[in-house]
């Protein structure tokens, strides 16, 4: 691996991730969708890019992700372990859901479904799981 690729992905590496926690209005439920990359259920999130903070990285994925903007996002703490990441969480966003070329089958699931690692026939992506299991209230 050339040099200046192994750079940028220890860069990223450090720099960590972001997971979103997208409730429901009533709190009942969380946004998810089907990941294109391993066909597992997940939330918004991912690497925090070189010059973004956390918040940048959170509002850039859910848009990226899920085609909303987030309004009066919270910071509910950090993940640590294999995947480190800092976990928000929104009740409220504008904008429509649409799928996009990340995240499709758009779906609301209750917290207790994800948290178990396994729904709908599908696994949940690990660190959207150990967020939710983390922070459920």
């Amino acid at each position: 691996m050339p040099c200046y690729i192994s750079k940028i992905l220890s860069n990223n590496q450090k720099l960590g991730g972001v997971s979103v926690i997208i409730l429901s209005k009533d709190g009942s439920s969380i946004l998810c969708g089907i990941r294109d990359d391993n066909g597992q259920i997940g939330g918004a999130g991912g690497h925090i890019e070189p010059g973004e903070t956390p918040r940048q990285a959170a509002i850039r994925e859910t848009q990226e992700e899920f085609g909303i903007l987030l309004i009066n996002m919270k910071y509910l703490g950090r993940l640590n372990g294999d995947d480190p990441a800092h976990v928000f969480y929104c009740t409220e966003y504008t904008g429509k859901l649409v799928e996009s070329d990340e995240m499709t089958n758009l779906m609301w699931l209750p917290s207790e479904k994800i948290a178990l690692g396994r729904t709908m026939g599908k696994d949940v992506f690990a660190p959207f799981q150990k967020s939710i299991q983390q922070f459920r209230r």
